[in-house]
């Protein structure tokens, strides 16, 4: 750890910062032992993870509500009722273009390692959902209008910039905000609530889409609403933060995360106001 420290802080004293890693892995040890996830949905753990829950939860319950699955698992249909192939002509234009989609999608999730690395996680987040809700707005009207052009091209906008902060950051969420004897649990109840909505979205999609027609996507507009709306609001930024101090100042119950009082300084803003370590000035017992 102390080596990795070294390399990630060139130039720098890490030892304030180590013995204080050091120090919380040996009170959480100490303190408590891993809890579950019935202990943490009760609120039975040393600190206050309301917040965190609330966060992890809403996070995968709108990575799915944001309409991803009915696009992955429905896209051939959606593009098809724009391009009205014949379903016997196969491939069908739809299913070209939704291969084609498919790996596009897949180079862009690269892009959203590399995005992750330089951006806040609340920025990518807003950033996703918002865009994400514009194009689903785009792609009824695309829909209704009947221009075939258009409604392809937001599906391809929809499935790449997805994985551009709405796709990752959820999963990553729990083991950047939660304590680390509550980080297992933390992480099954946000998997737990993943899973179960994409069976949802895959069941009542069809039906809903039956019914609604054209006009299906607003459903998953309004959800990508209300997921920057929630981002903005309530979930704490995490990139660069020590967990320690995350959950220290959010570890308070459910609260808005907008003003000065919440804003925590990255580690490499602390590490700027350490001393360096190049070039120690003499100690007065060798002068």
């Amino acid at each position: 750890a102390r080596e990795s420290l070294s390399k990630f802080r060139k130039g720098a004293d890490i030892e304030a910062e180590f013995n204080d890693m050091v120090q919380a892995d040996k009170a959480n040890k100490e303190r408590t032992e891993d809890v579950n996830v019935f202990q943490v949905i009760r609120g039975k753990t040393p600190d206050n993870l309301r917040h965190q829950l609330m966060c992890v939860s809403a996070l995968m319950f709108f990575q799915q509500l944001c309409g991803i699955n009915a696009v992955i698992f429905y896209s051939t249909s959606i593009i098809n009722k724009s391009t009205k192939s014949d379903p016997a002509d196969i491939p069908t234009l739809a299913q070209i273009l939704t291969f084609v989609i498919s790996l596009v999608a897949l180079v862009f999730t690269f892009f959203g390692m590399v995005l992750g690395a330089y951006f806040g996680r609340r920025t990518l987040l807003v950033f996703s959902h918002g865009t994400m809700a514009i194009f689903s707005a785009i792609m009824v009207a695309g829909s209704v209008k009947d221009i075939t052009g258009l409604v392809v091209t937001m599906v391809f906008l929809f499935n790449a910039f997805f994985n551009l902060g709405v796709g990752p950051i959820p999963w990553a969420t729990a083991g950047e905000m939660t304590p680390r004897y509550a980080m297992t649990a933390m992480s099954g109840i946000g998997t737990g609530i993943g899973y179960i909505f994409t069976f949802v979205i895959g069941v009542i999609f069809p039906p809903m889409q039956a019914a609604w027609g054209n006009y299906t996507f607003f459903f998953f507009m309004a959800w990508n609403i209300a997921a920057v709306t929630f981002v903005f609001l309530f979930v704490p930024e995490t990139k660069d933060r020590r967990i320690e101090d995350t959950v220290k100042v959010h570890s308070c119950g459910i609260h808005m995360v907008l003003g000065k009082k919440w804003q925590l300084k990255s580690a490499n803003e602390k590490t700027a106001g350490m001393p360096s370590a190049v070039n120690p000035a003499p100690s007065s017992d060798f002068v």
